[in-house]
């Protein structure tokens, strides 16, 4: 199955504290295709002074994808 983020959806691992590290989104998928679609929001920012966090994006290798 495909995972589809859309048009307009806000994945939100973001920190508003002072100094606070943003946080981690992992999306994947074992059988399908991902597809991000322009407009959506991965937000993984940290607060002021803070590190941002990481996106991971992950989907199976086959041979017709190479």
């Amino acid at each position: 199955n495909d995972l589809n983020v859309l048009s307009g959806a806000a994945l939100l691992a973001r920190s508003s504290g002072a100094g606070e590290a943003g946080g981690d989104i992992g999306l994947g998928s074992r059988d399908g295709a991902l597809d991000l679609a322009a407009g959506g929001t991965l937000d993984v920012s940290g607060g002021t002074g803070g590190a941002g966090g990481a996106v991971h994006l992950r989907r199976a290798v086959t041979e017709s994808r190479r």
